[in-house]
């Protein structure tokens, strides 16, 4: 048995103060937490059925703020706040001297799962490396999103667009998995070397389904000349 342990934080420290004599009272600051965990565990085993089990998991999770804000000085200026669509509504004015500011939480989760059986097994006299398994893959991020007050926007009619709030809460998480199977192979045609390796594979990404064949065929003409095909 053998079996990898890892843990990993990092983190970034910034403290960036506001400067009293800056007229614009520009400010940012960017801050971000991470931890990771995997592990990775390879057992072998003395079995007519199985030779060889693999496993890992890893987890990842992390917070990710950036805020920058400004003193705008301007003429009015025209918002409309609104985040519905097909209908018709009013929009309002705002003066154009306010303290505008942009800020961004997140808070992303992934984690990932990998497991795989292999064995030999003979037909006849010939000799078959198989190895079936899975994963599987799952991100979220239930940060806050986009923190925005439609009354200070940091960037108001650019290109059009007003400033709206949005949490990334409102995306979608993800989910993938899938499970294949696998069959490596050589023997003699011909009295030269041909290596096949075979595989079926099922996944299933953003709740569709496809089942992928594949195949790989190396061909020994010489001693330094191979030929190859390949599908999938």
């Amino acid at each position: 048995v053998k079996n990898t342990l890892s843990l990993d934080y990092s983190t970034k420290l910034d403290d960036v103060k506001l400067d009293p004599d800056d007229d614009l009272e520009h400010f940012t600051f960017s801050k971000n937490r991470s931890f990771r965990f995997s592990n990775r565990t390879a057992i072998t085993f003395q079995n007519p059925v199985i030779k060889s089990l693999n496993m890992s998991f890893a987890y990842s999770g992390g917070y990710q703020e950036t805020y920058s804000q400004r003193y705008l000085n301007g003429a009015p200026k025209g918002i409309s706040d609104k985040d519905t669509s097909d209908e018709i509504y009013e929009g309002y004015f705002i003066p154009g001297n306010y303290l505008s500011f942009e800020h961004i939480i997140g808070r992303p989760n992934n984690m990932n799962g990998n497991i795989s059986l292999s064995n030999e097994v003979f037909t006849g006299k010939l000799r078959h490396n198989i190895s079936v398994g899975g994963s599987l893959y799952y991100s979220e991020n239930v940060g806050q999103g986009v923190v925005v007050d439609p009354t200070k926007p940091r960037w108001a009619n650019s290109a059009y667009q007003n400033d709206r709030p949005y949490s990334f809460e409102a995306l979608p998480d993800i989910l993938n998995y899938g499970i294949y199977l696998q069959d490596n192979t050589k023997f003699d045609v011909f009295n030269r070397e041909l290596s096949v390796n075979a595989g079926l594979r099922y996944d299933v990404q953003n709740g569709q389904g496809t089942l992928q064949p594949r195949i790989n065929m190396a061909y020994k003409l010489k001693r330094n000349i191979d030929f190859t095909l390949a599908y999938g």
